[in-house]
């Protein structure tokens, strides 16, 4: 964050609750005032008051009252990278290693949201050879 020469800086992430709209407007103008005046910091272009029921965009995954889902443009980037891994895999720019840190990190990813079926979707992705090398435990189970 540059907060020197009075320049206004964005902030992380945040989200606020409320059953009253009209009322969260209010406390959104309360905190853009605060953030400038004090801390010489500024809400984003993508700062909204929406129904939940939308859902809440936020840290990669969107949220509704009763569950939690993956991004659309995460779940893409993951397929989409995975396929990358192993064909580089058999043209032996990449190691095994680096397609089982990537597998890793997805699936761990994806422990955090109501995904079963996602996981079943990146686990069917991976070439049996491969899955069978990455030693993936009980997942393996899942690919039947």
């Amino acid at each position: 964050m540059n907060l020197r020469g009075g320049d206004l800086a964005d902030t992380d992430d945040f989200v606020l609750l409320g059953k009253d709209k009209k009322k969260l407007h209010t406390i959104r103008q309360e905190i853009e005032i605060f953030l400038e005046d004090y801390l010489q910091l500024q809400l984003n272009n993508k700062t909204t008051v929406d129904n939940i029921w939308n859902g809440i965009d936020f840290c990669g995954y969107v949220t509704y009252p009763p569950y939690r889902k993956l991004r659309k443009s995460t779940k893409k980037k993951m397929k989409k990278k995975l396929k990358y891994l192993q064909k580089k895999y058999y043209e032996e720019e990449v190691t095994l290693e680096d397609i089982r840190a990537s597998v890793n990190s997805y699936l761990g990813i994806l422990k955090h949201c109501n995904s079963y079926n996602l996981t079943m979707s990146v686990i069917r992705k991976l070439d049996d050879h491969i899955l069978e090398q990455l030693d993936l435990g009980d997942r393996l189970e899942l690919k039947n």
